[in-house]
């Protein structure tokens, strides 16, 4: 039978996994930040940003968990996409997306177009 009890627990517990997710999200957007200001830039780096910009598209290797949020990711599909590219050094290609799970094909299809590696 359900408590009292329980639905104090319950409360902490959803308060608890939102402040978590909040550290999380600010984690996420520092190491974002980081690399930005860490990553190398060399002619090919300002180049291929060049065109991304010019058509508006986004560095998977770069994007931020906002930036991913923007395209349209879910929260879960963009903390999926940045632990990704945590444990695997980054993308190589935007087809490295179809192992990541969570991805409808056609929405991927659509979010591939939108992202440079």
């Amino acid at each position: 039978m359900f408590t009292r009890r329980h639905e104090q627990d319950l409360r902490e517990i959803k308060a608890l996994a939102y402040e978590l997710a909040q550290s999380v999200q600010e984690v996420h957007k520092r190491i974002s930040e980081t690399r930005n200001e860490v990553a190398p830039r060399g002619p090919l780096a300002e180049k291929q940003e060049e065109e991304a910009e010019a058509v508006d598209l986004r560095n998977l290797n770069a994007a931020s968990f906002e930036q991913f949020r923007e395209l349209g990711m879910s929260i879960t599909q963009a903390q999926r996409v940045i632990a990704y590219r945590d444990r695997h050094d980054g993308f190589d290609s935007v087809d490295d997306l179809d192992v990541v799970p969570g991805f409808p094909r056609a929405f991927l299809a659509e979010l591939k177009a939108k992202l440079t590696p």
